[in-house]
């Protein structure tokens, strides 16, 4: 038997076979749909989720930003005081 030959009894096989299986396990267009919809609002509930824990970082951030410009304006503040209560410590040693 020729190789063309025998390629093309493998194709008809092959054929048959996938044809075989799909009577004996057809998927419906209904089962399908439903899949397809349970996939989608999976993946809409994730980005929904990403979106919101983005968010909640980000406020988060803002959160830990705005505290620590708080800390060191108030560090500046107090240092600003001990520097205009009269001399400084150098000056009282000099004297």
């Amino acid at each position: 038997m020729p190789k063309e030959e025998a390629e093309a009894k493998l194709q008809q096989l092959e054929g048959r076979l996938r044809e075989g299986w799909n009577n004996l396990h057809s998927l419906k267009e209904s089962h399908l749909q439903a899949v397809q919809d349970v996939v989608s609002e999976q993946w809409r509930e994730q980005q929904k989720n990403a979106v919101q824990n983005r968010e909640r970082r980000a406020k988060q951030q803002r959160q830990k930003n705005k505290a620590s410009q708080a800390r060191e304006k108030k560090k500046g503040k107090s240092k600003d005081k001990g520097k205009s209560k009269g001399k400084s410590h150098d000056q009282e040693h000099s004297q």
